[in-house]
């Protein structure tokens, strides 16, 4: 699309759409659902996302800065050589997500440290692809399906 949006307010969901090489200026979005979107290589400035769910969605090789991600469920997306820059994401449940990129990990990790209760359980456990596949089963067989796409798979 290699659209700027500035100062925009989503309130209805973004669905199958293409939003990449976009730039977004100071756009929230909220209580919305983000599902099946193409936002690769957009950047996002002093964007709020809010209340949101992000599901199946490519967020590859983008740029947030100074972002606040506050309150959101990201599930099933891809944020490969993604940049956060001076952003915040806090009390967000992320779930299934590739983050190649260390930068993200790290900044979530440090964000919970923050932002942590002041009693309760809080744990956190970062592996690779690669040790992901050397899951040993002790129990029942390991399931899969076979795609002809390149849409990561998940086997549980």
């Amino acid at each position: 699309m290699f659209q700027s949006y500035h100062n925009i307010t989503y309130k209805s969901d973004i669905k199958d759409i293409k939003y990449n090489y976009c730039s977004f200026y100071a756009c929230k979005f909220i209580g919305i659902t983000i599902s099946g979107s193409d936002f690769s290589h957009s950047k996002f400035i002093n964007c709020v996302f809010v209340n949101c769910t992000i599901d199946k969605s490519n967020f590859r090789l983008i740029n947030l800065i100074n972002c606040e991600i506050k309150d959101c469920k990201i599930t099933n997306t891809d944020f490969t050589g993604s940049i956060l820059n001076k952003s915040k994401i806090t009390s967000c449940n992320i779930h299934t997500c590739n983050f190649t990129n260390n930068h993200y990990t790290d900044a979530i990790v440090e964000n919970i440290r923050k932002n942590k209760p002041a009693d309760g359980l809080v744990q956190v456990l970062k592996i690779t692809e690669k040790q992901f596949g050397k899951m040993e089963f002790i129990v029942g067989t390991k399931k899969s399906e076979i795609l002809d796409t390149d849409e990561r798979v998940v086997i549980r």
